[in-house]
């Protein structure tokens, strides 16, 4: 919006909070941003805030833990091996604000299994 500064996404009479600028590149690459007055904004129904999209590797600045967004949710991985045997590297990684990954709940975490060789969920403790 123009004088506000929100950052939404608008579709269909809905607009839905994106609370992260990094949304801007994990979920609409190809979209092209317009600014719009606040009047016009108002007119639209407020929905649920915009999360992160399904197969994105996030960690919030500051804080050394990776999650994995998967299901909706967010999956911790518990280390640097587990995070290579994904074939993710350091550069897949988007820093997102504690409010975004928030938004997803806490799914389980994802380890190697016990060869040590393959990804596997942990239960959460």
């Amino acid at each position: 919006a123009r004088k506000s500064g929100e950052l939404v996404y608008v579709q269909n009479g809905f607009k839905y909070p994106i609370f992260d600028p990094a949304l801007l590149t994990t979920n609409f690459k190809s979209v092209k941003p317009a600014v719009i007055n606040d009047k016009a904004l108002n007119e639209y129904i407020e929905k649920d805030p915009v999360k992160i999209k399904d197969g994105n590797v996030v960690m919030v600045k500051g804080k050394n833990d990776v999650y994995l967004i998967s299901g909706g949710q967010k999956r911790h991985i518990i280390n640097e091996k587990v995070f290579a045997s994904l074939k993710f590297s350091m550069n897949d990684i988007v820093i997102v604000t504690q409010k975004l990954l928030d938004l997803h709940v806490t799914g389980s975490a994802i380890n190697l299994d016990p060869s040590g060789n393959s990804p596997v969920q942990t239960a959460l403790r």
